[in-house]
């Protein structure tokens, strides 16, 4: 049987509801043993293909290509247990034949969640078939996973079939047992066990905050291989209340899943309905753990629809798994804290102009989302809000406002979470281009597309409760103002991620900041469709906060550009001085009764800060350029800044000095490891002696 058939056999075991014609006039039984010969008979072809581990060649070893050799096996593989998966939740006579092809399925299922990750590298894998362990390669790694995959899709998708297995698991013996919870409980149990293995072999390696980086936001271009598990079951997995109250980084896990899932979907009406409730959950995960950075303009109430995902209550995660699983688990979260903080070395010996140059490139690598016309224009304005935000001025004092103990779980539950709208948004706004008689919201007539996005705004309005705190977005939101758009809601969501943008390089957050771009990247997507062009973005280049390199790039003398002082530094300086001191709490001013807000010159403030302006020749147009709020009592305020400052600059003397001890610690470990490593090297050449 050719791929296409085992295809057009899995779609009508789908879609099955009454005994399925396929069996007409045939043996039930001797179909199903076929099909479970076929499937044992490709798992034989599997295992002879996977690379076996072999010691002389660890340093040497690098993960499979998407297009290896491998892979044609593993789909053909995957669409046989699909089928044979399948097969249990259609309606049949002999029950004890079925139960025995169950406990069949159990015994390949059991080969998937037992297996053992080398300290050495490679994964101890059992042969179901032989029962011998195969002592695998690590580039195997990707294959077990997009089986892992399929039983995890099937899985979610047919409750039936979780029953079968729980049931047939319920008779094992006591040793033979995989899940935990059975009916009393509910059926979750036997998708988190997939769930738990399907992450140990994700990032049980040592650099595994690194290649969780790396997989996170991974290029959904035309080389990307898709994930086995779909839209509609990943998505399941956001709203179950076991899951949300998983470990963290467990949670990034299962977040980072749903987006591979959303990027291997197809465009129609139904996965755009999907796209959206995949937005709408981002949006509320995200409001939730962003409270964890701690930054006042950062944190906002959730409405009490939303406030069940803060209260599990006496769900326990790990009472879902098995002791071996639960094991397993708790050691791999402990070796991604310490790939974490060598992670954080490697960051910390990175100038400010090499992040910036990644940050920009990593940008420039995700063009291929645009259209050719927009292309350029896109690029070009991302690339000057990026640098803006990397401006000395643009996050202002709220630098040193990110809690210093922040963990590497939140840090990685947020990037997911920020991945996830990235892509959920940028989906649903291609199906709204591509789906109406217009690609653009103005000459848009399809009452559909019109609806949906509507559903899309009501969405992201939550971002216009957020706060404005950072002198990068008081610049940014004043100037679009003057542009007079009605897109509040598009600009309120470019305001605040340009702000925690700013604030993830300045504290060295390179996780947040990748997930920063991609938002902004489907934003401008999203400006695109409600305006037809980038007319309305053009000004965004103009921005005034100077841009880190044109200010920092001076000789190691430390002149340069302090020779080069001219009066548009002059007037940047003073528009920072004015934004921080008349910066409003929300996107709402304080204004008079008639809408306007009262002002005045800047002769008060010039007062307190010159002691006797008066003798200077051109006081009087510099008061006039200044502008200042009317009964602001600047001198008080100056003097509290002061103190402020004074505050500021001793905890960034405490930050040094903890940089400095996680440097040492880290350098520490590398210098004892190598020690480590060169005493058992001479060891093994006394041996050989």
């Amino acid at each position: 049987m050719d791929d296409a058939k085992y295809v057009k056999l899995y779609q009508t075991l789908s879609n099955a509801t009454v005994p399925d014609p396929i069996f007409e006039g045939k043996d039930h039984c001797g179909v199903c043993e076929t099909l479970f010969d076929q499937l044992h008979s490709i798992f034989r072809r599997f295992f002879s293909a996977l690379p076996l581990c072999h010691r002389h060649d660890l340093l040497s070893r690098s993960l499979p290509p998407p297009h290896s050799g491998l892979w044609p096996i593993v789909e053909e593989l995957s669409l046989i247990l699909r089928c044979c998966l399948l097969l249990l939740t259609l309606p049949h006579s002999d029950q004890k034949f079925f139960l025995l092809k169950g406990r069949s399925l159990l015994r390949i299922l059991n080969s998937f969640l037992s297996f053992h990750v080398s300290e050495h590298r490679g994964v101890r894998f059992r042969n179901f078939l032989t029962d011998e362990d195969l002592d695998l390669d690590d580039s195997c790694r990707p294959f077990l996973r997009a089986l892992l995959e399929v039983f995890a899709d099937e899985l979610l998708r047919h409750q039936p079939l979780r029953r079968y297995l729980m049931m047939a698991d319920s008779v094992s013996s006591i040793h033979e047992k995989l899940f935990v919870c059975h009916f009393n409980q509910g059926d979750i149990a036997i998708v988190l066990e997939v769930l738990s293995s399907h992450f140990i072999l994700s990032v049980s390696d040592e650099k595994a905050v690194e290649d969780f980086t790396v997989r996170l936001f991974l290029r959904c271009d035309k080389d990307f291989r898709c994930s086995e598990l779909s839209i509609a079951p990943s998505i399941v997995l956001l709203h179950d209340p076991v899951v949300l109250a998983a470990p963290k980084m467990f949670q990034a896990h299962i977040v980072s899943m749903v987006s591979e899932a959303i990027c291997s979907g197809l465009s129609s009406e139904l996965l755009a309905n999907f796209n959206l409730i995949a937005l709408q959950k981002s949006v509320i995960l995200y409001s939730t753990h962003v409270s964890s950075l701690q930054i006042d303009g950062f944190r906002v109430e959730l409405k009490c629809s939303d406030s069940h995902l803060l209260d599990k209550g006496q769900l326990k995660f790990e009472s879902y798994i098995q002791h071996g699983t639960r094991s397993r688990l708790n050691k791999v979260l402990s070796k991604s804290d310490d790939s974490c903080d060598s992670y954080q070395c490697k960051l910390f010996s990175k100038t400010k102009r090499d992040l910036l140059a990644e940050y920009i490139a990593f940008m420039k690598e995700r063009q291929y989302l645009f259209d050719d016309s927009l292309r350029e224009g896109i690029t070009s304005i991302l690339s000057c809000l990026i640098h803006q935000a990397f401006s000395q001025e643009a996050a202002g004092d709220a630098v040193y406002n990110i809690k210093e103990n922040i963990s590497a779980q939140d840090i990685s539950l947020l990037g997911s979470i920020m991945k996830l709208m990235s892509v959920s948004l940028l989906q649903a706004i291609k199906y709204l281009r591509n789906s109406g008689d217009s690609d653009c919201l103005k000459t848009m007539k399809s009452a559909t597309v019109r609806e949906k996005y509507d559903f899309l705004i009501s969405i992201i309005d939550h971002f216009q409760q957020f706060k404005i705190c950072l002198p990068i977005q008081s610049f940014l939101y004043d100037e679009m103002k003057i542009q007079k758009s009605n897109r509040k809601v598009s600009e309120a969501l470019l305001v605040h991620f340009i702000g925690l943008l700013s604030l993830s390089f300045n504290n060295g957050l390179e996780l947040l900041a990748k997930g920063c771009i991609s938002v902004l990247m489907a934003l401008m997507y999203l400006f695109v469709f409600e305006e037809g062009d980038l007319h309305a973005l053009g000004s965004l280049k103009g921005l005034s906060l100077p841009p880190c390199l044109s200010e920092i790039s001076c000789d190691k003398s430390g002149k340069g550009a302090r020779d080069k002082q001219s009066v548009y530094k002059v007037v940047a300086e003073f528009r920072r001085i004015q934004s921080c001191t008349l910066s409003t709490d929300s996107f709402t001013s304080c204004n008079d009764e008639n809408g306007t807000e009262k002002t005045c010159d800047g002769e008060m403030f010039l007062n307190c800060i010159l002691g006797n302006p008066k003798k200077l020749s051109d006081y009087d147009e510099l008061a006039d350029f200044l502008e200042c709020r009317t009964g602001k009592n600047y001198s008080k305020w100056l003097n509290r800044r002061e103190i402020y400052r004074d505050r500021r600059y001793q905890k960034k003397l405490e930050l040094g000095k903890t940089k400095k001890k996680t440097f040492r610690k880290c350098f520490q470990f590398k210098k004892n490891g190598q020690s480590l490593k060169r005493r058992k090297n001479g060891m093994f050449v006394k041996h050989r002696r």
